[in-house]
């Protein structure tokens, strides 16, 4: 598991997460703020070292990557 101090992610792309998670096929990860914490998502390469996309949805309570790790 990769030590969260170790990710690198630009100052002007952060945002409040109080969760990551993990593509089952590596290579991905969501930033996210889970329930009340602020629905913010980002969705980030590890590969590349870039922010994907971002996004909102408040008070949202789970996520679940699809098997494939698509």
């Amino acid at each position: 598991m990769m030590d969260p101090e170790s990710l690198k992610i630009s100052p002007a792309n952060r945002i409040l997460a109080n969760v990551f998670f993990w593509s089952s096929a590596g290579r991905y990860i969501i930033l996210t703020g889970l329930k009340g914490f602020n629905g913010q998502f980002q969705f980030y390469n590890v590969d590349e070292l870039e922010t994907m996309a971002t996004t909102k949805h408040f008070m949202h309570t789970d996520i679940e990557w699809d098997p494939t790790g698509s």
